[in-house]
């Protein structure tokens, strides 16, 4: 188990918490993980890596990926980030 005290929502790397690097750089395949992250240990959920959220770098995926096949986890990870607020970098700056 991880200790009380260790902070999930700092910064990996280039940046973002372990919810973004899980996608960008881990390129993990599982919506439940990411369930995980955001509703049971409350990640920040628009941390950003390069300028750029977790929700930029999903909908990028998705328009590179123009077939939506059933394995994608993109589509079902932007409705996830869509229901707990997750925001593109220029949402956060209206």
């Amino acid at each position: 188990m991880i200790g009380y005290l260790f902070d999930l929502n700092r910064r990996v790397g280039n940046g973002g918490n372990l919810l973004v690097n899980s996608f960008t750089k881990l390129h993990i395949d599982d919506e439940q993980w990411y369930s995980f992250l955001i509703h049971d240990m409350h990640l920040a959920i628009n941390s950003k890596q390069d300028g750029k959220t977790l929700k930029d770098f999903v909908i990028k995926d998705l328009n590179a990926e123009a077939s939506s096949s059933p394995q994608n986890v993109s589509a079902s990870l932007l409705e996830l980030l869509n229901g707990h607020g997750g925001k593109t970098c220029p949402e956060l700056r209206r």
